[in-house]
């Protein structure tokens, strides 16, 4: 429990200010430990990114907080004036909380007929760094985050990242980034356009 513990450990100083405002403490129990990514020594072995080109990269599970509605709404909107940016996603695709999210998803592309919405599921680690590798920018659209495996690697790779505005995002990534609100699809279609 939080009163018999001797250390709370955090990912971040985002979630770690959250916690005390909710939650009576003391402080001193309180650390943060970031996990540092690890990537290969050597280049990953992936083919799949040769598929495509010019395409961003979306890296999260389909869970109900990573917000992919957002990119599809900003893709309907970029739809319209005839510029269809490829968006290539990877990760599960069940979320335990809710068995439909996943399904309305894949309606709401297939009924606006968004060919450039590629959902690849679950694939092996080289093809994930090299599709991130190979990518025009990492997308984060997340409506709640802790310290992020995606980011931390694209990052690292130095990427270009596209990120919701969350305190935690900016506390990982810094000045030197996209960011926008997790509702505002209207401000991801201009950058998308404009990359």
């Amino acid at each position: 429990s939080i009163i018999n513990s001797t250390i709370i450990l955090f990912s971040s100083n985002s979630v770690r200010n959250d916690f005390i405002k909710k939650f009576r403490v003391n402080k001193k129990k309180l650390r943060i430990l970031r996990f540092l990514n690890k990537l290969p020594i050597i280049k990953p072995k992936g083919k799949i990114h040769k598929k495509y080109k010019d395409y961003f990269l979306i890296s999260n599970q389909f869970w109900m907080h990573k917000n992919y509605d957002v990119i599809i709404d900003a893709l309907i909107e970029l739809k319209i004036n005839n510029i269809s940016p490829i968006i290539i996603s990877t990760g599960t695709k069940h979320d335990w909380r809710s068995s439909s999210y996943y399904k309305k998803l894949t309606q709401k592309i297939k009924f606006n007929k968004l060919n450039n919405f590629i959902i690849l599921g679950k694939v092996s680690r080289d093809e994930q760094l090299n599709l991130m590798l190979n990518c025009r920018a990492l997308i984060n659209p997340s409506k709640s985050e802790g310290w992020n495996t995606s980011i931390e690697e694209a990052k690292s790779l130095k990427k270009n990242v596209l990120a919701s505005n969350l305190k935690v995002h900016k506390e990982q990534l810094g000045l030197n980034y996209f960011y926008f609100n997790f509702n505002d699809h209207k401000r991801i279609a201009k950058k998308l356009k404009k990359m």
